[in-house]
């Protein structure tokens, strides 16, 4: 079964507005089911300013390529109950022969990380006339050291202590978050909420949002979704990425993760086989980076932890002079 998906993007006349994104399919009964994407991100817009780089070409290839994932439910649209076949047409860049020298990188790379078969063809884009006015939050990109992922979870908030940590004199790390349903932003919240009250690094971070996924309201046919989130770290990757290039191309982007999760080792039923994820596994670090410098991106992955256990990072974060408040957050 092949699934062919058209991507169309609307311009607003409003330049506080981005435009909308809508993707398109028909199903086995020839029924065209449509929907819109929310893409909010002017937090990010506020520290890069930027709607021409590669590194914007590609945050936006992760939104339709997440969003794709999630409009398609595997046990609808694939022959085995899981493998799919996803066509993608018409996916705008503004960077087109860049983004096509990496097209096949791109879908070795997403392919394994979704477990499926990925076809991408890519359309010039018209140039994005985005520049909303009102105040946003400014930003000295020169005054941050490292970029950092951060989900809320215990492996993002490991990375973040130790990160804050290890800062030189009068730097910074940039956490980036992502959100669609909402729960993942409470999270974040609760932790920099409690470092705001109680001053734990101060003026040693800074947080920028992306808020992007299905306008599940604007479906023209009721259309179930895919729960499995796999191409979620795609767009949570991109969006660092896009922050890191603009601060430089020697600048990493920081994936906190544990080894034992990366490689998700079928030590029960949730990781076996293709239950397991792959947002950390070597090969699609591998691959995707690969992807990246194929587009003329060379910001790196970094995995700080792909060697530890969640048991090695907690304990070797406890050495931490701020072990007091890690345990506080988690009790």
């Amino acid at each position: 079964m092949e699934t062919r998906i058209i991507v169309d993007y609307k311009r607003s006349e409003d330049t506080n507005k981005f435009g909308t994104y809508t993707l398109s399919f028909k199903d086995s009964k020839s029924e065209i089911h449509k929907v819109n994407l929310k893409f909010d991100f002017k937090q990010l817009w506020s520290f890069s300013g930027d709607t021409t780089s590669v590194a914007f070409d590609f945050l936006i290839l992760a939104l339709i390529i997440y969003s794709a994932d999630r409009i398609l439910k595997r046990s609808l649209y694939s022959d085995t109950g899981w493998r799919r076949r996803i066509i993608l047409e018409n996916l705008p860049v503004i960077n087109l022969s860049e983004m096509q020298n990496g097209a096949d990188y791109l879908c070795r790379a997403i392919s394994f990380l979704t477990g499926d078969d990925w076809n991408l063809n890519f359309v010039k884009a018209e140039e994005y006339f985005y520049s909303p006015s009102k105040k946003l939050s400014s930003y000295n990109v020169s005054e941050y050291e490292f970029v950092s992922l951060f989900s809320g979870g215990l492996d993002s908030l490991i990375g973040f202590i130790d990160k804050a940590h290890d800062l030189n004199e009068n730097r910074k790390i940039l956490l980036i978050s992502h959100m669609e349903l909402g729960k993942e932003h409470g999270d974040q919240s609760c932790i920099l909420d409690y470092c705001n009250r109680h001053s734990i690094y101060d003026g040693k971070y800074d947080q920028l949002l992306l808020n992007a996924g299905l306008k599940q309201k604007s479906w023209n046919i009721y259309t179930p979704t895919e729960s499995t989130f796999r191409s979620r770290s795609l767009l949570f990757f991109a969006a660092g990425i896009y922050a890191a290039y603009r601060i430089g191309p020697t600048v990493p982007l920081i994936v906190p993760e544990n080894g034992t999760i990366s490689i998700n080792i079928p030590l029960d039923a949730g990781r076996r086989s293709s239950c397991s994820t792959r947002t950390t596994h070597p090969t699609f670090i591998r691959r995707i980076q690969q992807a990246l410098s194929a587009i003329g991106i060379h910001n790196t992955l970094v995995n700080p932890y792909r060697l530890k256990s969640k048991a090695d990072m907690m304990s070797d974060c406890a050495q931490n002079p701020q072990k007091k408040y890690y345990f506080k957050i988690f009790v």
